[in-house]
């Protein structure tokens, strides 16, 4: 296919539109790492489950990412991306206007989780639009987008945090959001619906849903109760249950959630150290600021401005913003 002057610079539009949105979109979740400890003030009486705030955004991310991208294949990416971020912006509105409602926050959050599912569909659009030569750079971009909007997020969320308050985050971007919803309409295309006919395999993600639930239940109030307790016992024993009848369900299916083949030969050792990897940088993520705002006699270092624990975090967001280019490159 050739590409005329018109087409490239439609290209890059799609480029500078996906790139912006996947910064924003890290942005507006690393945010609120730094802002944990005051959103636990604010609900003390659900002060166990704040960090739920994170872990629910991911795991919503977790399970749609499949759905979603196997729903862009059916309808068309372009469709479903407008889609995915207009209830990203209606999760963003909620989280700007719930006062005192930890269970509406959780909710808002779990909305927001959609907008790990624009990634898979930004990668689309380049391999099926984008001229060859452009698509390992363009994806290499994208991703590195994710380093900027932990270091944008890391050091202005804790800025705005120990400035003004955490909802401050969201005043600020839900209106930009309803803004780039029309522009995406109108600049974004996408190469049209290649597979027709295709199911959904939605029990499939059910249980995958409730075997990563049950997990971080486990995990929640294992903090509270300790491994003896009845709750996490049951928590942990549903998730062993879930975790077989998943794969056992997805090695028959017709057409499978995951294609569970990719876990193995070459390409295992691969998917293995980036879920290791993965779990890793999210549990940094979410423990060091409450390690650095706990009182010394815990072993913390009472840092009580959340912009100084944001600039303490940002030389990882730095690395990851030096190194990821390199990888499409």
């Amino acid at each position: 296919m050739g590409f005329k002057g018109e087409d490239m610079k439609g290209c890059r539009t799609t480029l500078v539109l996906m790139a912006f949105v996947a910064m924003m979109v890290m942005f507006i979740d690393i945010m609120l790492v730094p802002a944990l400890q005051h959103i636990s003030s604010s609900f003390p009486d659900h002060s166990g489950w704040v960090p739920w705030i994170l872990s629910i955004y991911l795991l919503v991310g977790a399970v749609l990412n499949p759905i979603v991208g196997k729903l862009a294949d059916l309808y068309g990416k372009r469709k479903m991306l407008i889609v995915t971020l207009a209830i990203y912006t209606v999760g963003l509105i909620g989280c700007a206007l719930t006062y005192g409602n930890f269970v509406c926050l959780i909710a808002f959050r779990a909305m927001q989780g959609i907008g790990l599912t624009m990634f898979p569909i930004f990668y689309g659009i380049i391999r099926d639009t984008f001229p060859k030569e452009m698509v390992p750079m363009s994806i290499g971009i994208v991703s590195a987008m994710f380093s900027v909007g932990v270091s944008i997020g890391l050091l202005g969320g804790g800025w705005i945090v120990s400035r003004f308050d955490w909802q401050y985050c969201y005043y600020i971007t839900a209106p930009l959001f309803l803004i780039l919803i029309p522009i995406f309409y109108l600049k974004v295309n996408d190469a049209g619906i290649f597979v027709k006919g295709r199911k959904v395999d939605y029990f499939g993600a059910g249980m995958l849903s409730v075997c990563i639930l049950s997990l971080l239940i486990a995990l929640t109030v294992f903090e509270e109760q300790g491994s003896s307790s009845t709750m996490v016992l049951s928590c942990l024993a549903f998730f062993i249950v879930s975790l077989v009848s998943f794969v056992y369900w997805e090695r028959r299916a017709a057409e499978p959630l995951m294609k569970l083949g990719l876990l193995t030969g070459k390409g295992a050792g691969a998917h293995v150290t980036a879920f290791l990897f993965g779990i890793s940088m999210f549990m940094l993520f979410q423990t060091l600021p409450y390690f650095l705002a706990g009182p010394e006699v815990y072993g913390g270092f009472r840092i009580e401005d959340t912009f100084d624990i944001g600039l303490i975090m940002m030389p990882m967001a730095v690395m990851g913003l030096i190194f990821g280019p390199l990888a499409g490159k």
